[in-house]
C-alpha cells in the first residue's frame, strides 16, 4: 500500500508539474504578445517620427479604437503609404518584433524563405491576395519599381534583477534586390 500512496503522490506532483508548466506557457505567451504590441507601437512612432502626416496606415485596417493588430501567419504585420511632396506613393512594411524574437521562416513552393528576403517577402503578398487583400497587389505592384521599403522594427527587453525595461528600438532594412534579404540598419 505504501507504494500505491507513493504512486498518487507522484501523480499530484505530476498535476501540479503540469498546472505550472501551463502556466508558465501562458506567461510566457501573455510576455511575447505585449512584447509584440509594444514593437508594434514602436513602429507606429517610427512612422510618424519620420514620415509625419504622410504615412498612413493601409494594412491591416483599424476597425475598432486599438492601436495594434493581431499577427498572424501569413501577413505583414504593418503596411504603411507615404507620400512625397509630388504625391508619389512609396510604400513601407514592418516586421514587428518584440524581446528577442527571431525572424521566421516560411515554406514555400521552392523551398523555406527567411523573413525579411524577397522570397519570403514575394511569397506573403501572395498568401494576401489569396485572402482578398488588395494591398497585396500594390506591393508587388510597388516592389516591381523599387518603391517599397521592408523593415524590421525589433524592441529589445532588458530583464535584471526580476525587473524587465523596455529598450529603444532597433529599426532594420531588409534589402529586397537580393535574394538573401540582406539587413542594412537604418538607425
Amino acid at each position: 500500500m505504501k507504494k500505491c500512496g507513493q504512486d498518487i503522490a507522484l501523480d499530484g506532483n505530476d498535476a501540479l508539474a503540469e498546472r505550472k508548466l501551463e502556466e508558465a506557457a501562458k506567461a510566457g505567451y501573455q510576455l511575447n504578445e505585449r512584447s509584440r504590441r509594444l514593437a508594434e507601437q514602436a513602429a507606429q512612432e517610427y512612422m510618424h517620427k519620420s514620415y509625419g502626416e504622410n504615412a498612413t496606415l493601409a494594412y491591416p485596417e483599424r476597425t475598432d479604437e486599438s492601436q495594434v493588430s493581431k499577427s498572424q501567419s501569413g501577413d505583414f504585420d504593418q503596411v504603411w503609404k507615404v507620400k512625397d511632396a509630388d504625391g508619389n506613393e512609396t510604400y513601407v512594411v514592418i516586421e514587428a518584433k518584440g524581446g528577442s524574437s527571431r525572424l521566421g521562416a516560411r515554406r514555400t513552393e521552392n523551398g523555406m524563405a527567411q523573413q525579411g528576403s524577397s522570397k519570403y517577402f514575394e511569397e506573403i503578398a501572395y498568401v494576401m491576395s489569396r485572402k482578398d487583400e488588395s494591398i497585396a497587389e500594390e506591393l508587388l505592384e510597388a516592389r516591381k519599381t523599387g518603391k517599397v521599403q521592408y523593415l524590421k522594427v525589433q524592441l529589445p527587453i532588458d530583464h535584471k534583477q526580476g525587473a524587465s525595461t523596455v529598450k529603444e528600438a532597433h529599426i532594420r532594412e531588409f534589402d529586397l534586390s537580393s535574394q538573401f534579404g540582406k539587413k542594412r540598419k537604418v538607425r
